[in-house]
């Protein structure tokens, strides 16, 4: 069952809409998704990749490489809470619809 209530977690993104996850991730840069993705599970980094282009997943994985060496657990949490603040947005704007 898809999530209603707010995701706190970012591997808890699974549980959103995939409708939610492609508009959240089409307003996010593709440094943040980068950063993001390299704390993620992989359920959730299959989650984010499924919602967005080939082409645009072929250059998070090539950023995601490059930003291994610079990667700090704090800046990858900044990020994911990016994403995730925006993904709640939308699925509260989606439930008042």
């Amino acid at each position: 069952m898809l999530s209603k209530v707010p995701i706190f977690e970012f591997d808890d993104i699974v549980k959103a809409d995939d409708r939610v996850v492609m508009n959240a991730i089409s307003k996010v840069t593709n440094d943040d998704i980068a950063t993001a993705l390299i704390d993620a599970s992989t359920m959730a980094r299959a989650k984010v990749f499924k919602n967005m282009p080939r082409g645009r997943t072929r250059l998070i994985r090539e950023d995601m490489i490059i930003k291994l060496r610079m990667w700090t657990p704090q800046g990858a949490k900044i990020s994911q809470k990016k994403i995730l603040d925006i993904v709640n947005k939308l699925m509260f704007e989606e439930e008042q619809i």
